[in-house]
């Protein structure tokens, strides 16, 4: 009862008065919310995660990490990700869209750039396919209905 208050008021907290930064050993366990690089003293910042990663939301990574480095720490792209991974970033008054392809991040040593800054949003983008499971299930579901149907009258006809 106590944990589940703690956890209520520390969410609205956070809602209320957003920070960018927290210290490792400040770090408190959210539901959605994953702690990485926790040595004592070190700065954490805050970034999301989102798209064809294990561990979507969002992450406390340490001060100065590149694209690759929390990438890993949200598990790397899953087999159903694309090449392309985009970050949103706020600009000033605005926000920006980076667009990167993972192969040719992956086989350049460390680009400054691709340094990531608290509240950035990073997706990896899905794979879309042009008919999806679900569609192919329904007319397989639907052919073998209509192969029975098909079958049934050819039977009838015959013994007729």
């Amino acid at each position: 009862m106590v944990r589940r208050l703690v956890n209520t008021l520390l969410v609205f907290s956070l809602l209320l008065h957003p920070r960018h930064f927290i210290f490792a050993e400040d770090a408190y366990p959210i539901t959605g919310e994953y702690h990485h690089g926790g040595l004592p003293k070190s700065l954490l910042m805050r970034v999301k995660v989102w798209g064809a990663i294990p561990t979507t939301g969002v992450h406390y990574v340490p001060k100065g990490s590149d694209l690759l480095t929390v990438i890993s720490y949200a598990g790397a792209p899953t087999e159903n990700a694309e090449d392309d991974v985009y970050i949103r970033r706020l600009s000033g008054s605005k926000y920006t869209l980076l667009e990167f392809n993972m192969e040719d991040i992956s086989e350049k040593p460390y680009i400054p750039f691709l340094e990531i800054l608290p509240e950035d949003v990073i997706v990896v983008q899905r794979k879309t396919y042009w008919i999806s499971d679900n569609v192919l299930k329904t007319v397989a579901f639907f052919g073998s209905i209509l192969a029975m149907i098909g079958g049934s009258l050819l039977i009838y006809d015959r013994l007729k």
